[in-house]
C-alpha cells in the first residue's frame, strides 16, 4: 500500500469516528443533563443510628459495611443470629469500627417483631435511618407463626408492622429516614 492509497483509507474511515466521537460526546452530555448530580457524600456519619433488616448477606450486608465505614452506629437486625455474627465480625474487621449491634428480628413473627421495636424504643436514643431490606423469594409453600403465607408475612405485613411501630420514633429523630429496598425479583 503506497502513502496515497493508505492516506485515502485514513480519510475513508475518519468521518466514521468523527460519527462515532459526536454521538458518544452527545449521549454523555444528555446523561450529564438528564442524570442529575453525582452523589458526593460529605463527610461521616457519626452519630447517625442506622437500623439494618436482614443485614447478615447481601445488600443488607453490603448496606450495613457502607455505612460502618462512615462511622455511623449500625444496628443488624437479623432473623438467623449465627450468619448476623458472622456478618458482624466481617464488618468489624474491614472496617474497624466497633459501633455496630446485633440484634434478633425475624420478620415472619409479630411477636419477635414487637419484641425488636420495644428494645429499639427502650434502649436507642434516636434512630436516623430504618432501611427496610429483610426479604424472602421462592420459598416453598409455608405460613408464619401467625398464620400468613411466608412471602406475603414477611416482605410485607412484617415489614410493614416493624414500620409502623418505629414511626414515633423515626418522628422524633426528624430528620429521619426510611428506606425500602426492593430488586428485580
Amino acid at each position: 500500500m503506497n502513502i496515497k492509497e493508505n492516506f485515502d483509507h485514513v480519510l475513508e474511515h475518519y468521518w466514521k469516528w468523527v460519527a462515532v466521537g459526536a454521538i458518544g460526546a452527545s449521549l454523555y452530555a444528555v446523561n450529564r443533563y438528564c442524570g442529575g448530580k453525582i452523589y458526593r457524600h460529605k463527610g461521616y456519619a457519626n452519630g447517625k443510628t442506622v437500623i439494618i433488616t436482614g443485614a447478615n448477606t447481601g445488600i443488607g450486608k453490603e448496606t450495613a459495611y457502607r455505612l460502618a465505614k462512615l462511622k455511623a452506629r449500625v444496628i443488624l437486625a437479623c432473623r438467623d443470629q449465627e450468619k448476623g455474627e458472622a456478618a458482624l465480625k466481617d464488618i468489624r474487621r474491614w472496617t474497624k469500627n466497633g459501633d455496630l449491634t446485633l440484634k434478633h428480628l425475624d420478620l415472619a413473627s409479630f411477636k419477635s417483631i414487637r419484641a425488636f421495636a420495644e428494645d429499639i424504643k427502650q434502649n436507642e436514643g434516636h434512630i436516623d435511618v430504618l432501611v427496610n431490606n429483610a426479604a424472602v423469594f421462592g420459598c416453598p409453600f409455608s405460613r408464619t407463626e401467625d398464620g400468613l403465607e411466608t412471602q406475603m408475612g414477611v416482605n410485607y405485613f412484617g415489614t410493614f408492622l416493624l414500620t409502623n411501630l418505629l414511626v414515633d420514633k423515626l418522628k422524633s429523630s426528624a430528620p429521619s429516614r426510611i428506606l425500602v429496598v426492593s430488586s428485580g425479583l
